[in-house]
């Protein structure tokens, strides 16, 4: 139904629904395992590195941005 409404969030609602399989499952113990701990490490490094090659400094350092940062540590 949701992929009717918004096909564009059809592939990630997918994923979820395939992490949701896979956990509770128990079948594939071993690939659930990779994919709670190591997988998701590489991913996050990925994504974080393709976001950041993509910020151009104009647009990021902004009074604004560096006030959202020093809250948030």
């Amino acid at each position: 139904l949701v992929a009717l409404l918004l096909p564009d969030a059809a592939p990630l609602l997918g994923m979820f629904c395939f992490g949701n399989l896979m956990r509770e499952s128990g079948v594939v113990e071993r690939l659930s395992d990779t994919v709670q701990n190591a997988l998701i490490n590489i991913v996050t490094i990925f994504l974080g590195l393709s976001v950041g090659a993509k910020l151009v400094a104009d647009k990021f350092l902004q009074p604004q941005t560096l006030g959202i940062l020093v809250l948030g540590v």
